[in-house]
């Protein structure tokens, strides 16, 4: 008999971790004038491979570039300065599609990429956002932005969310407005059709003239058909009351994570700056959402979209904007619960209210970054490395470098290796919930990576006398509910097949540790959630198709990541060598053509798809090893490293994934 295996839309355990092999950045939103004015914008690409990593950096509409990163040399990569560029859209151009706007990249293995600007021609005002990889993609958002609190805004304070399509048709909605908010340019809201790499923005400017416009933006619904990424935020904004507080704005921007990667627990660690502007934002997606801080019910959200902003003394310090600010290495933290899942924004600040800068004794209150918070889930790694140039905006920026950690309490924590007890301050316990401790580590500089023996949530912030920019480096990891359909075809099949479920293994592991993960099959539900009656590889079929249920468990948490299910098939092929009941559609999308196979006195084969795009290879042996992971640009590969055998050739292409059988000779 005649075999071979497809896989269809097989999502590896990396497949959604903001340390992600793919990224999108859609653009964000100015006016284009005064303190929005955007000034120098740069990308940051790291890895902790030591060895060099290939990446490519594509400006939608525009010519790739491809580079090298490794952990000790990541890539800071110019986008430009000014308005006209890839990361930017005016907020005047709002409500037209883009077909040049914003950034995919894509790397051989995985990378963080962060984004960070200036937007003032005085370099007054900064932001970041960290992108969250394949985490960003979903269908249903909720938009946080700084929240406009008194009735006079500036007169350049701008709210704003921008989506990417990943996908040709691809509809997207925008919904839950308040009744008097007034959109620029009265961009459309409604079945906005995009196609893959398409971007559009909606945007509303605060206003004394109109305060129904002042927090219009927060809790506003985004839904798609396909999955898409979404920034949003502020630019520029401030998070105070500009009736009663210190005068000052910043920017403020994170990309987003969907409804199915939030949660509902949440820790905040307090920045360093004033009470009236470290007020986290808590987004209801559902009516009735419940909000318990340090264990205690305070709030309840009526109703879906609408927020609560939590007041700072909530994190049991008081540091007021005319006061002086804590200590080098105080850490604050916040314990928020929700009765439902709901969307958490972190607003902070990054200069110590009563610092002498250049105006005198300063506030704090115009240094202000927001940062998306992740959920408290155990599939979060133990290790972030690296957070790239921590301190530096461009070659000729430097700032202050912060780095805020929540760990399992007790747990050892590593700084660039060396161990947090030889830097200032102490961790917290994390009030309402002792399984997990704070810290907050000050004048970090380069390269910083940070190492727990527990799960650990990084967030990293920089400041300087004018700006503060930062974002979340992990905590948004997920794994899909199912995985689809593991198809064998052979000729003349009687339906029943010999399954190496170590070889599935391999796959969704892709480049983790093995050592770190268990990964267990079963028949039922119930004994994968138990880890019951594990089967034994080689398996073979009982029915066609039959259903399995998967266990992967964290062996450093000790919790289990989902019970996802893979359908095993056993398919008939017809007479062009595709599975019979596949769709035309499905047998193009996977149609991959390898040559020579076997392979006979050449160390190269080529290969060739329908669908265009870079291919990402993997090669495994029959006991499931890597031998090969790479990424393609053309269709040439070295097999030269192999010897005589039967190999499994893994294919990614924009998410589509094809498994084949070469022979080498």
């Amino acid at each position: 008999k005649l075999t071979f295996f497809s896989l269809f839309f097989f999502f590896s355990i990396n497949s959604f971790s903001q340390f992600s092999k793919t990224h999108y950045i859609p653009p964000i939103s100015t006016s284009g004038f005064g303190s929005s004015s955007p000034e120098i914008q740069y990308l940051y690409v790291s890895t902790p491979n030591e060895n060099p990593v290939n990446v490519i950096i594509t400006p939608i509409g525009g010519t790739p570039l491809a580079v090298t990163v490794s952990n000790s040399q990541p890539y800071e990569y110019f986008m430009g300065d000014g308005s006209d560029t890839n990361f930017i859209a005016l907020s005047g151009d709002s409500g037209a599609v883009y077909t040049d706007k914003g950034y995919i990249i894509e790397g051989e293995d995985l990378i963080y990429v962060s984004a960070r600007l200036f937007t003032s021609s005085s370099y007054y005002q900064a932001a970041g956002l960290v992108s969250k990889g394949l985490a960003a993609l979903g269908k249903t958002f909720r938009v946080g932005t700084f929240e406009s609190v008194g009735s006079d805004p500036a007169g350049n304070f701008l709210n704003f969310v921008s989506v990417l399509a990943t996908e040709d048709n691809t509809t997207v909605n925008f919904s839950d407005f308040p009744n008097g908010a007034t959109i620029i340019n009265n961009a459309a809201t409604n079945d906005i059709l995009l196609n893959s790499g398409e971007s559009y923005v909606i945007a509303i400017q605060p206003t004394s003239v109109n305060p129904d416009n002042d927090n219009a933006m927060i809790g506003v619904l985004v839904e798609s058909d396909k999955p898409i990424a979404v920034n949003s935020g502020s630019i520029t904004g401030s998070n105070q009351n500009t009736d009663t507080d210190a005068n000052g704005q910043d920017a403020g921007m994170d990309q987003i994570v969907p409804l199915e990667r939030v949660g509902t627990e949440y820790i905040f660690v307090r920045g360093i700056g004033p009470d009236q502007i470290e007020r986290p934002l808590i987004v209801a997606h559902e009516a009735d959402t419940e909000v318990y801080v340090n264990g205690v019910l305070e709030f309840v959200i009526d109703l879906a979209g609408e927020h609560w902003s939590i007041p700072s003394s909530f994190y049991g310090v008081s540091y007021d904007q005319y006061d002086v600010g804590p200590e080098i290495g105080v850490s604050s933290n916040m314990y928020v619960q929700t009765s439902k899942p709901a969307f958490a924004y972190q607003f902070l600040g990054g200069i110590r209210p009563g610092v002498d800068g250049p105006f005198g004794a300063g506030t704090g209150v115009p240094n202000q970054g927001m940062f998306f918070v992740p959920p408290i889930n155990c599939q979060t790694p133990s290790i972030v490395n690296n957070i790239a140039a921590i301190n530096k905006l461009g070659p000729d920026f430097t700032f202050e470098g912060v780095v805020t950690i929540v760990t399992e309490t007790g747990s050892t924590v590593l700084i660039n290796g060396n161990d947090i007890s030889d830097y200032p301050g102490e961790a917290q316990l994390v009030n309402g919930n002792g399984l997990f401790e704070s810290y907050t580590v000050e004048n970090l500089t380069g390269n910083v990576s940070v190492e727990s023996s527990g799960q650990v949530y990084v967030a990293s912030f920089a400041a300087y006398d004018y700006a503060t920019f930062g974002g979340y480096y992990s905590g948004f990891a997920n794994m899909p509910d199912t995985y689809q359909n593991y198809i064998a075809c052979e000729v003349d099949t009687d339906g029943f097949m010999v399954f190496d479920l170590d070889t599935l293994s391999a796959l969704i592991l892709e480049t983790q540790d093995p050592l770190n993960f268990t990964i267990t099959y079963h028949e039922t539900q119930e004994d994968a959630e138990n880890g019951a009656n594990a089967l034994i590889s080689p398996y073979t079929n009982l029915s066609n198709p039959q259903q399995l249920f998967v266990n992967i468990t964290n062996n450093t948490t000790g919790c289990f990541i989902d019970v996802p299910s893979i359908s095993i098939e056993v398919q008939e092929t017809n007479t062009q060598g595709n599975c019979e009941s596949l769709s035309a559609s499905e047998n193009e999308q996977l149609n991959i053509l390898v040559y020579p196979n076997p392979v006979v006195n050449t160390d190269f084969v080529t290969i060739k798809s329908s669908l265009n795009g870079v291919k990402h290879i993997k090669v495994f042996d029959i006991t499931g090893k890597t031998l090969i992971d790479t990424t393609l640009i053309g269709d040439t590969l070295d097999v030269s490293i192999l010897s005589s055998g039967i190999y499994l050739l893994n294919m990614t292409i924009n998410r589509q994934t094809e498994i084949l059988k070469i022979i080498i000779k």
